[in-house]
């Protein structure tokens, strides 16, 4: 049963403009949405409709020109540039199509990385770095490094260490692109499960038809701003 404690992301009013070539780009125009707690949703839309935009400002990697977004109870746009690292280091777990891992890091010590930064010990960290390897798939390949493994076991660890601190809030951005059919649907089918089992927020940034039809809720942008959004399977 999904969580529904009320809007764990708020977004009023939101906007962002870029300059391109000296013109202005309205990456998000007039934002408004709330996402509640445990729930598993897809911003869809094609490349340049602001869904990684938009993505990027709920976890505090960016700011808007205008509106709030909370998440959490917390104003992203008042935080300081120290307190949005330790918000994000606590509170969201990033997966990416590119992965990130650190090359010289195995599957473990890339898991570990972030409960290293927030101060965990040893002991823990091992404890709960094998058991989320596990969770995922990947108990026999702890000690391989990024190079060693496939694009699809890449994307496992990545998704192993987004949720080894633990966060409210897993944020997704094209997580699929770099796999094949195959491996991206047993991805978001393991989303799906992580998604019951931990009640984690899941949000993400995909154009991938089999993403979108996995979601439970879907909502589309296009140039910048919502133009529809409704329940999914």
């Amino acid at each position: 049963m999904e969580r529904s404690l009320g809007p764990q992301i708020l977004l009023e009013d939101v906007g962002k403009n870029y300059q391109s070539n000296g013109i202005p780009v309205h990456a998000l125009n007039h934002i408004n949405l709330r996402i509640g707690s445990g729930e598993f949703t897809v911003l869809a839309g094609p490349s340049g409709s602001g869904k990684s935009t938009l993505l990027h400002m709920i976890g505090g990697l960016d700011r808007a020109d205008t509106g709030k977004v909370l998440v959490g109870g917390a104003d992203l746009g008042k935080l300081s540039q120290k307190e949005l690292a330790q918000f994000r280091l606590n509170r969201i777990g990033f997966v990416f199509q590119a992965y990130n891992l650190i090359p010289v890091l195995t599957a473990r010590e890339n898991v570990e990385y972030p409960l290293l930064l927030q101060g965990l010990a040893a002991q823990e960290r091992a404890t709960r770095s094998l058991d989320l390897l596990k969770r995922v798939g990947l108990a026999d390949q702890i000690r391989k490094r990024p190079g060693e493994m496939s694009g699809g076991q890449q994307q496992r660890v990545a998704v192993a260490r987004a949720l080894a601190s633990r966060p409210q809030i897993i944020l997704a951005d094209e997580p699929t692109a770099n796999l094949d059919s195959q491996t991206g649907k047993d991805l978001i089918d393991l989303f799906r499960e992580l998604n019951q089992q931990f009640q984690t927020t899941f949000l993400f940034a995909s154009h991938d038809p089999m993403v979108i039809e996995r979601a439970r809720r879907v909502i589309r942008l296009k140039d910048g701003q919502v133009v529809a959004e409704g329940q999914a399977a």
